[in-house]
């Protein structure tokens, strides 16, 4: 079964795999330039602030958090 489908009326979403297939692409798209996270990112903080950067999403107040080192 693909990672997510509808089977019925059901949904399936095995989004946890999704993710581990397709992060190492995506990390190295971003960091050689191909892709740009600042679509999906409105927020940037450093690391040692990502407990602000949860509360901003929790809040609404950030769609995604990126966190610099």
């Amino acid at each position: 079964m693909p990672p997510f489908c509808f089977v019925g009326s059901q949904f399936n979403a095995d989004l946890r795999e999704t993710v581990r297939r397709y992060l190492p692409d995506l990390i190295d798209m971003v960091f050689n330039d191909k892709m740009n996270p600042g679509k999906v990112f409105d927020l940037t903080l450093p690391l040692e602030q990502v407990d602000e950067g949860y509360r901003a999403m929790d809040g609404r107040r950030a769609i995604k958090t990126l966190l610099r080192t």
